[in-house]
């Protein structure tokens, strides 16, 4: 499951405008905005699938796979910049891609994601190190 869901990152990624200025089609806009949706999906669906299955006792979900988990979604957070900046153009010229909304839906859900993982990590080193001081 996270091997699907890192190859769609990367289509996302590999997506990306490279120069956003000379790539004005919406259509091909709408396109991009479509495979980062979907690399989305694709996320959420192997970091609910993996806990399960940890919380299952079928498969543990490790530090290492939790880790892969994060850096996709800073990945597909990282290429999210080139979409604005093509959204930006695009609306410079009057158009709006018809899968904008839902496009800005996936991102909020990453932002959220990555946002809640940096927390709980925080919390869990501050925990640690509270703990260290205690004595046995």
């Amino acid at each position: 499951m996270l091997a699907l869901a890192h190859r769609k990152v990367q289509e996302y990624v590999e997506e990306a405008p490279h120069d956003a200025a000379s790539v004005r089609e919406l259509r091909d806009c709408e396109e991009f905005l479509s495979a980062g949706i979907d690399a989305c999906r694709w996320l959420r669906r192997a970091d609910q699938t993996m806990r399960e299955a940890d919380r299952s006792g079928i498969v543990e979900f490790t530090l290492e796979l939790r880790s892969a988990v994060q850096a996709l979604c800073e990945l597909w957070i990282r290429t999210g910049t080139a979409a604005e900046r093509w959204i930006d153009d695009l609306e410079q010229d009057g158009l709006s891609p018809s899968n904008l909304q839902e496009f800005r839906a996936a991102q909020g859900q990453l932002d959220d994601f990555v946002a809640q993982r940096d927390w709980l990590a925080r919390a869990g080193r501050g925990r640690n190190l509270a703990a260290a001081d205690e004595e046995w």
